[in-house]
């Protein structure tokens, strides 16, 4: 396995990156290709991010895989934020994966009340793969 990857902050709340890199499979000739871009910016209470990345398999009959990522939180306060993010994968010639999810959390001295909601659509590229997960966690700290 062969990767290289470049990050860089150009201006302030800004960071952005990317990679390249080759993984060896069991047929020496065919290594996958892998590729990435990504960037974050934060302003104020916000912060949005973006990925995109490419795989090549190389190997005799296998599909190659293109995803595209994105998600935004929003800081209401100090105790209080709010997220969406949503990943979707495309492999050649099947059904589209889509993921997404929103998630709040809220802090108060030592207690944390957290609650997510994820749904995932055709998952691992197969037509009316679905799943859909909620949860309501309520911890302290001593």
């Amino acid at each position: 396995d062969t990767s290289f990857v470049v990050k860089f902050s150009p201006m302030d709340g800004l960071n952005v990156g990317g990679g390249i890199g080759s993984i060896g499979t069991t047929d020496s000739a065919a290594d996958d290709d892998h590729d990435t871009v990504y960037a974050t910016y934060a302003v104020g209470s916000f912060t949005v991010g973006l990925q995109q990345s490419n795989i090549d398999y190389n190997a005799a009959g296998s599909a190659d895989e293109e995803s595209t990522s994105f998600g935004i939180s929003f800081a209401v306060n100090d105790d209080l934020s709010i997220s969406y993010g949503q990943h979707n994968t495309d492999d050649t010639g099947t059904v589209d994966e889509e993921v997404s999810g929103i998630s709040v959390g809220y802090s108060m001295g030592g207690m944390t009340i957290k609650a997510h909601k994820n749904t995932g659509d055709n998952l691992a590229n197969t037509a009316a793969n679905d799943s859909e997960h909620t949860e309501i966690a309520l911890s302290w700290a001593f």
